[in-house]
C-alpha cells in the first residue's frame, strides 16, 4: 500500500509541475494578432483604459510595467525602422524628380512638404492609438492567463484533496479488514490448539488406558495362576468343614428335640393342657392404636378402623413352647418401644396368670416396660 501511495503522489506532483512549464505564447505572435484587430475595432479613449487599469492590485502593476518596458524597446526599434525605409523612399523620389527637370522642383517640394506635415500628424495620432489598443490587449490577455492559471491550480488541489481522501478511506478499510483478519486469525489459532491439546489429552488418557489394562491383564494372570492352587487346597478344606457340619447339625436337631420333648411334658404337668391366645398393642405417636396378632406365628398389623378378627379364628396354642417364641418377641418389641413405644399384653381367655408370671418370671421385662395381663 505504501507503494502505490507513493507511485500516486508522484503521478499527481508531475501533472502540475507538467501544467507549470506549458509554453507562454510570444510576443510577437501576439503583437500582429493585435495589430490586425485594431485595424478593424474602433480605438476607445485612453481614459476608460486608464480607469480599468487603476481597479487592478499593486502585483498587477508591478508586472505589467516590467513587461511595458520590453514592449516600448520592441515598438521603438519598428519605429526606427520604418524611419530608414522612409528616408530611402524619400532619397529614391528625389533622384526621379532631378532627372525630370529642375524648374518644377521648387513648386512639388512644397506642396510635398505640406501633404508630408498632415500625413505625420495623422501618422503619429494613429501610432498612439494603436500603442494604447496594444497595452490594454496585452493587460487583458495578461488577466485572462492569470484566472486561468489560478482555475487551473484550484482544479489540481481540488484533485487532490479529493485523491487524499480517497486513499485516507483506503487506509481505514485496509485496517479494518486487516483487524477482521487478524482477529479471524486468532480465533482460528485458539481453535487449533485446543483441538491439538484435547487431541493430546486423549492421547495420555488412552496411553494410560492401554498401560492399566497391560497391568490388569498381568495381574489376572498371576492371580489365575494363584487361584487355581488356593482354589484346590480351599476346595479340600471345604469338603472337610461340610462333613463337620452336616454331623453337628445332626447331632443339634437330636438335642433339639429331646429336650422339647422334655419340656412339654413339664409345662403340661403345671398348665393342665389350658389353650392360651396372645394378642400385642402398640401405640405410637405417627400411627395410633395398630394391632398385632398371631398367626401360625406371622405378624399382621390392623388399624383401629378396621375390623379386629374374632378370637375363634385364632390358632389356640396348646403347647406352652410357642411362649418360647412369643418370650422372644416380646423382648424384640420392648427393643422398639425404646423409641417413644408403650407395649401392653393382653390375655384372652381365663388362665393360670400365676403360671403365665412363673414361666416368664419377669427376668425378660424391665421395670420401666409396662407389662398388664388382663
Amino acid at each position: 500500500m505504501r507503494v502505490y501511495l507513493c507511485i500516486f503522489v508522484l503521478a499527481c506532483s508531475a501533472m502540475a509541475a507538467f501544467v507549470a512549464s506549458q509554453p507562454v505564447p510570444r510576443a510577437d505572435s501576439m503583437l500582429e494578432s493585435s495589430y490586425k484587430l485594431a485595424q478593424k475595432r474602433i480605438p476607445r479613449s485612453p481614459k476608460d483604459d486608464e480607469k480599468k487599469d487603476d481597479k487592478d492590485g499593486d502585483d498587477d502593476k508591478k508586472k505589467k510595467d516590467d513587461d511595458d518596458g520590453d514592449d516600448d524597446k520592441k515598438d521603438k526599434d519598428d519605429e526606427e525602422k520604418d524611419d530608414d525605409n522612409e528616408k530611402d523612399d524619400d532619397d529614391e523620389k528625389g533622384d526621379d524628380h532631378e532627372k525630370d527637370g529642375d524648374h518644377d522642383d521648387t513648386k512639388k517640394v512644397d506642396k510635398k512638404k505640406k501633404v508630408d506635415k498632415k500625413k505625420g500628424d495623422d501618422t503619429d495620432k494613429d501610432d498612439d492609438q494603436d500603442k494604447m489598443m496594444m497595452m490594454m490587449k496585452r493587460m487583458r490577455k495578461r488577466k485572462v492567463k492569470r484566472k486561468h492559471d489560478l482555475s487551473i491550480m484550484r482544479k489540481t488541489m481540488q484533485n487532490l484533496r479529493r485523491i487524499r481522501i480517497r486513499m485516507m478511506k483506503l487506509k481505514t478499510m485496509m485496517r479494518t479488514k486487516m483487524i477482521k483478519k487478524a482477529k479471524m486469525i486468532k480465533k482460528e489459532k485458539i481453535i487449533i490448539k485446543t483441538k491439538m491439546t484435547m487431541i493430546r489429552m486423549m492421547m495420555m488418557i488412552m496411553i494410560k488406558m492401554i498401560k492399566r489394562t497391560k497391568m490388569k491383564m498381568k495381574t489376572r494372570m498371576m492371580m489365575k495362576t494363584k487361584m487355581i492352587k488356593k482354589t484346590k487346597t480351599i476346595m479340600k478344606t471345604k469338603m472337610i468343614t461340610k462333613t463337620k457340619m452336616m454331623m453337628i447339625k445332626r447331632m443339634t436337631k437330636k438335642t433339639r428335640k429331646i429336650k422339647r420333648k422334655k419340656r412339654i411334658k413339664k409345662v403340661n404337668k403345671l398348665t393342665g393342657n389350658s389353650y392360651i391366645s396372645l394378642w400385642f398393642t402398640l401405640y405410637r405417636g405417627e400411627y395410633p392404636n395398630k394391632y398385632i396378632y398371631l398367626k401360625q406365628g406371622e405378624l399382621k398389623l390392623y388399624h383401629l378402623a378396621d375390623e379386629i378378627p374374632n378370637v375363634s379364628e385364632w390358632q389356640y396354642i396348646s403347647h406352652i413352647w410357642y411362649l418360647i417364641q412369643y418370650r422372644r418377641l416380646i423382648c424384640y418389641l420392648y427393643q422398639l418401644a425404646i423409641s417413644s413405644y408403650c407395649l401392653y399384653v393382653h390375655k384372652h381367655k381365663s388362665v393360670l396368670v400365676s403360671n403365665f408370671y412363673a414361666y416368664f418370671d419377669m427376668k425378660y421385662l424391665p421395670e420401666d416396660f409396662q407389662c398388664s395381663l388382663l
